[in-house]
């Protein structure tokens, strides 16, 4: 029996690893193929974006009230982006509009835990980076 649990987990371990693997500082390959990479105190949204309307919605795992966002857009072409953070009762509490090249923009949020972010793209054409992570 502790064969076959052993034999499980490698096998999703072997399944699950991803053969692309995106270093900081760069963006997703793929045009139009959003990463998502959220953990506890740390949300960030990657896309290579070519003429794109979507809106994401993401749940965010905080359990702290001070939060540093960042956002990057470079390459741009056309369209805007805008970006929200909510808190718990739904209450925006933080926005950021873009539509232009933005080396990066940050700002300290706090007073309040993030509970949702959405990202709203409108005929995006560019590499967009958020990120909303614990500050120290």
């Amino acid at each position: 029996m502790n064969r076959l649990v052993y034999i499980f987990f490698l096998l999703i371990l072997v399944i699950s690893c991803r053969e692309d693997i995106i270093h900081p500082g760069e963006f997703a390959g793929n045009i139009n193929e959003p990463v998502q990479l959220n953990s506890r105190n740390s949300y960030t949204f990657i896309i290579n974006a070519k003429d794109l309307s979507m809106n994401i919605s993401a749940l965010t795992s905080f359990n702290t009230t001070l939060a540093r966002i960042s956002v990057t857009l470079v390459d741009h072409e056309a369209g805007y982006v805008n970006i929200s953070v909510k808190d718990f009762n739904d209450i925006e509490r933080f926005r950021y509009f873009v539509d232009d090249d933005v080396s990066l923009f940050t700002e300290v949020i706090d007073g309040y835990l993030p509970n949702t972010i959405d990202i709203l793209m409108q005929g995006l054409s560019g590499k967009l980076r958020v990120q909303l992570s614990r500050a120290f």
